[in-house]
């Protein structure tokens, strides 16, 4: 019985032995089990976090160079997809820092400071404040100006990374209390590099500046991501240390404590330590209890094991599929609750700030009333030919408005159960957007404006329809091609080249063109051209023009001028008509009166007198209508319109009425002006005269002011007559009344000739004193208010830089008669198609015993000059002549006959003659010719020819 009971103990011993060494065996194969998942997982760890350290340093590489290229260093958008915080601070020199700190306040950072802790910097040769924090916010405002190089931790990686090129890293707390790891990258000017042997020798010289990111290393450094027991320790270290060993401390039957430490190299003295622990714990049950599971065990867990392995690794790559995804992912039962979701679908859902966990009610499926369907998945089923396996598009509901939601559903069934899984993009955005172009292209195309699109060549991309319909020519037709399709020759090239000049600078051109239709036809734009920029950037990629047709708004503006033109020379014919009727009224009767009293000599006498009177006055109203035209004899020296009007100041007072008070403001240093000065005098007059009348019997005031001014191109284009001078000082006189005033429709009349409405008293000389003022290159302006007065303010330019000499617009100075008597021999050829004045004209020089030869037409004249070349002394000659005017006469008469007197006969003015003989050039002898006005006395004649034969005598 003892040997059975030694046998049974014996191989109950034999049986134990074998039980604990196949339950060793045991646990030595799931500890080898163990350490290999070890080794996997942290295979996956080394790698993921190699791979995110290296794009760290990509990252902070690709920023430092984007700064580097950057002129301004200021419209960079610093990279944050690896860093928590960017910061870029640039290498400041001590001479630089009161600039650099106001400059960075007039960007809007009041309070800038290079800053220490809390306290500002103190004198140091160079600082690396930091100017620019992605992302900024008040979290991170601290950031903002601290001086990197008073920081000892800091400014040691900075000079490691300035000292090596490259990048250094350090573990300190600029913000916070917590230290964090930052990475440092040197950035230096131009584009230096590291082979360079003047970067190598000069590298702090050249550095420009430091950019910075801020570290946490993502949550593939916490135990979530591996299995439960493993921890994770990082450090920075100095070099040197071995990497990658796994290593296996102290063990017992029931514990196994595994750790790994992984070596980065960050710079050429330091290196990132991650050290990798895991412990593993076996359960303390009885010993017979763990035997018999591990006896029992060993296959199931190995088979599980193997079949748990595939699982989790199939699942980690579904799991890092749908984490990554851009699209949404989420999944919901039939009845519509929502059972998991990916990062995107959650940041989707907290956009539109979602509060539940049903898909129908953070969806609107316009045929779903969850009011009355229950189950959400009938639902889905019976819609499935609308809703499933197809894109749909959805709406919802947000707290900043509706969202549009595009998505597909598909649907699969577990047993039983029916799960949906939704795929859903946000583009509200989108939509927006596309609604915006969409009301935009309805307003570009149905605009009654064309409207072009050209690339910056010019080349024509789009026209809407209003620019079809205007030029004939079809969109087809039109895009490739330039806007020079509708050219129509009316504009000279410099005015295309000033308009691409503007609109190279950038800026927006206005005009006006004259375009050519598709069928020929011409018609009239107001055109904007201005160029298209992109969002920042100055480099205009193309054109925009926007045209108008106003064809039939200026046939209709130049239709209301005509008949306004009609309606003043209508006027202007009536008063003529009257004015002369009644001079010829009194000419023609003097004459029959004259011819009757031939007998009776005194009497004869008189009534010559009296047609010499009435016709002074025709010569006189002749006068006047030149004036209004602007183009009446002018006798000019410069003067001080204040004396002028001082001179008159006694006469003035006795013109006004006793009800109106003359009131002078005189400045007496006046500048001085170049003007006529009996013209003037009329102009002043007859302000002063109509302002007293305008008073009627009430007591008044008028004040005459006298002052200089400056006037700008936009005060000048308010002035009547303004448009056409040039800006400059000017001297200005204002007459002013608190008289009776004028209505609008007064105020566009009174300029007219010849119109005149005593009640307001605004009639008398009007018309001529705006002739006036034109004619010495003046501007005019009226004001008036009914019931309160009105005010005419006259602006002349003042002489600048020219003699002050008095001048004068005659092409002879003199007109005095001289006693010198001609000889007999003097011969005139008198050169005029009018009869009665070429008669008139040989009577008067028959007084004197000069001899004439009579030409009726400037081709006459030269042949007659040809003829008696050696004979003719003088040649009177009018200017206005049908075939051939006196002008021409004159330039052909001076390649053979210039050294003969002409003396210029006209009903125009002199002024008005020198401004056509020099118009053409072809006045080269000023004492060779000389002027006399139609009508004129016998004695004037008489007197120019005395004058030129004297003159010719002493040169003989």
């Amino acid at each position: 019985m003892r040997l059975n009971e030694t046998g049974i103990w014996l191989g109950g011993g034999v049986g134990l032995l074998l039980t604990i060494a196949v339950t060793f065996s045991s646990f030595q194969y799931l500890n080898q089990i163990e350490r290999d998942k070890f080794q996997e997982q942290t295979t996956h760890i080394e790698q993921k976090f190699g791979n995110y350290l290296g794009n760290i340093k990509e990252s902070i590489r690709f920023t430092a160079t984007t700064l580097n290229l950057s002129p301004d260093r200021q419209n960079i958008q610093l990279a944050t997809d690896y860093a928590d915080i960017v910061v870029y601070a640039p290498m400041l020199r001590h001479p630089q820092r009161h600039e650099f700190i106001e400059r960075m306040r007039e960007d809007g950072f009041i309070n800038f400071e290079i800053i220490n802790g809390s306290k500002p910097s103190g004198i140091h040769p160079a600082y690396l404040p930091v100017t620019r924090i992605e992302p900024f916010s008040v979290q991170y405002i601290s950031l903002l100006g601290v001086d990197l190089l008073n920081r000892k931790d800091i400014r040691q990686s900075i000079i490691l990374t300035s000292a090596s090129g490259d990048i250094s890293m350090v573990k300190a707390n600029i913000i916070g209390k917590e230290p964090r790891y930052w990475m440092f990258k040197a950035i230096y000017s131009g584009l230096a590099g590291q082979r360079d042997p003047y970067f190598l020798t000069h590298k702090m010289e050249m550095l420009n500046g430091v950019v910075g990111f801020q570290l946490s290393f993502p949550d593939l450094l916490t135990s979530e991501e591996i299995l439960s027991g493993v921890h994770t320790d990082l450090a920075l270290k100095d070099a040197g240390a071995s990497n990658g060993v796994l290593q296996q401390s102290e063990r017992s039957l029931l514990a196994l404590n595994l750790s790994k430490r992984l070596i980065y190299p960050i710079d050429s003295e330091h290196y990132l330590k991650l050290t990798i622990t895991k412990t593993i714990s076996w359960s303390e049950q009885m010993i017979w209890v763990l035997l018999f599971i591990a006896l029992v065990g060993i296959v199931m867990t190995w088979v599980l094991m193997q079949s748990s392995q595939a699982v989790i690794r199939s699942n980690l790559r579904k799991k890092n599929i749908l984490e990554s995804a851009f699209e949404g992912i989420l999944s919901f039962d039939d009845q519509g609750e929502i059972h998991d979701m990916n990062p995107a679908a959650k940041m989707i859902l907290l956009s539109m700030g979602a509060r539940t966990k049903k898909v129908y009610e953070i969806f609107n499926f316009a045929q779903f009333d969850a009011g009355k369907v229950l189950n959400f998945g009938v639902f889905l089923s019976a819609c499935r030919e609308n809703l499933l396996n197809k894109p749909i598009e959805l709406t919802a509901q947000g707290e900043d408005g509706i969202h549009f939601i595009e998505c597909s559903i598909s649907c699969f069934e577990e047993r039983s159960n029916v799960h949906f899984t939704m795929f859903l993009r946000d583009i509200t955005v989108r939509k927006k957007n596309e609604e915006e172009r969409s009301k935009l292209a309805v307003i570009v195309e149905q605009s009654f404006n064309a409207i072009i699109l050209t690339d910056c060549d010019g080349v024509i991309d789009y026209v809407n329809p209003a620019f079809e319909k205007m030029s004939g020519f079809s969109s087809a037709e039109a895009v490739g091609k330039t806007p020079s399709i509708t050219k129509s020759g009316q504009h000279s090239k410099s005015y295309y080249q000033e308009m691409w000049k503007t609109l190279l600078q950038g800026q927006s051109w206005k005009g006006n063109f004259i375009n050519q239709a598709k069928d020929g036809h011409l018609y009239e734009v107001e055109q904007t051209i201005f160029p298209i920029f992109p969002k920042n950037s100055k480099k205009a990629i193309g054109y925009t023009a926007i045209q108008q047709d106003v064809t039939e708004r200026n046939r209709i503006q130049k239709q209301d001028d005509h008949a306004q033109r009609l309606e003043s020379l209508g006027v202007l014919a009536g008063g003529i008509a009257h004015d002369f009727n009644n001079l010829l009224t009194a000419i023609m009767g003097n004459a029959s009166l004259a011819k009757n009293d031939l007998e009776n000599i005194d009497s004869c006498r008189d009534k010559l007198d009296n047609i010499l009177n009435a016709s002074e006055s025709a010569a006189n109203l002749c006068k006047q209508m030149l004036a209004y035209s602007g183009k009446g004899q002018f006798i000019i020296h410069p003067m001080n319109l204040s004396e002028v009007i001082q001179k008159i100041l006694q006469l003035l007072e006795t013109s006004v009425l006793k009800n109106a008070k003359l009131i002078p403001d005189l400045r007496d240093d006046l500048p001085l002006i170049e003007a006529d000065e009996g013209q003037m005098q009329q102009v002043i007059m007859n302000l002063v005269i109509n302002a007293a009348e305008a008073m009627g019997e009430n007591r008044g005031e008028i004040q005459v002011v006298t002052e200089a001014v400056y006037l700008t191109e936009e005060k000048l284009r308010a002035l009547l007559n303004g448009e056409l001078l040039a800006k400059g000082d000017y001297v200005v006189i204002h007459v002013r009344d608190n008289g009776c005033g004028m209505n609008a429709d007064t105020q566009k009349k009174v300029f007219d000739p010849f119109f005149t409405t005593k009640f307001t008293g605004r009639g008398l000389g009007m018309s001529a004193i705006l002739g006036i003022v034109r004619g010495h290159k003046g501007a005019l302006q009226m004001q008036s208010v009914v019931g309160q007065g009105t005010q005419f303010s006259i602006y002349f330019p003042v002489v600048k830089g020219r003699d002050v000499t008095t001048k004068t617009h005659r092409l002879s100075s003199s007109m005095d008669a001289l006693d010198m008597a001609p000889s007999a021999s003097t011969t005139v050829l008198i050169v005029d198609d009018e009869k009665d004045i070429r008669n008139l004209a040989s009577n008067i020089l028959d007084m004197l015993d000069i001899h004439s030869i009579q030409a009726e037409s400037g081709e006459q004249g030269l042949l007659l000059l040809e003829q008696h070349l050696d004979e003719i002394d003088i040649i009177l000659l009018d200017m206005t002549m049908p075939n051939m005017n006196g002008q021409q006469f004159y330039v052909k008469m001076q390649t053979f006959a210039s050294h003969i007197p002409v003396i210029i006969s006209s009903g125009y003015s002199e002024s008005d003659i020198r401004q056509r003989f020099e118009e053409e050039r072809s006045l080269n002898n000023d004492l060779a010719i000389s002027f006399l006005q139609k009508p004129y006395h016998p004695e004037t004649l008489m007197s120019n020819v005395q004058k030129i034969l004297k003159t010719t005598s002493k040169k003989t």
